[in-house]
């Protein structure tokens, strides 16, 4: 089964998860600084080549209304760039990310973790939150 992609999009950093083959767990892989885009867009490309992907699932921080923010249509102008070179080939799906960084922050310091030191690791989890939402819902 082809894999899924998840990313949360920030301007400094950019969480990433996978899925499985069998699309039932998501798993965070290493947090990437968003600059230098070339860089970035490179990794990610990889990824969706070497894994397979067949869907990128994209974290929009909508505002608390539901309307897009400044930060959403970023994204999602980010999101479109990156699955230009697949167009046709990768699905590219968004999700309304409000208050999961608050809700990875809470369960860092559930964990006795500070999330001030561990940033990369907020990304993460919010990434890994984003698909296994998507998966669980998907089953």
């Amino acid at each position: 089964m082809p894999r899924i992609l998840a990313i949360d999009w920030g301007e400094k950093r950019i969480g990433v998860a996978i899925s499985d083959p069998g699309g039932m767990i998501a798993t965070p892989l290493p947090t990437q600084y968003a600059k230098p885009k070339k860089k970035i867009l490179s990794y990610l490309r990889d990824i969706i080549r070497k894994e397979q992907v067949a869907t990128v699932i994209v974290g929009c921080p909508n505002n608390m209304d539901g309307t897009a923010s400044k930060s959403s249509e970023e994204a999602g102008r980010f999101a479109a760039e990156l699955i230009r070179p697949f167009r046709g080939k990768v699905s590219l799906l968004f999700h309304d990310e409000r208050l999961t960084s608050w809700a990875a922050r809470q369960m860092l310091k559930e964990m006795g973790e500070k999330p001030a030191k561990g940033a990369g690791r907020v990304d993460q989890i919010v990434a890994a939150s984003i698909l296994q939402a998507y998966l669980d819902w998907k089953r």
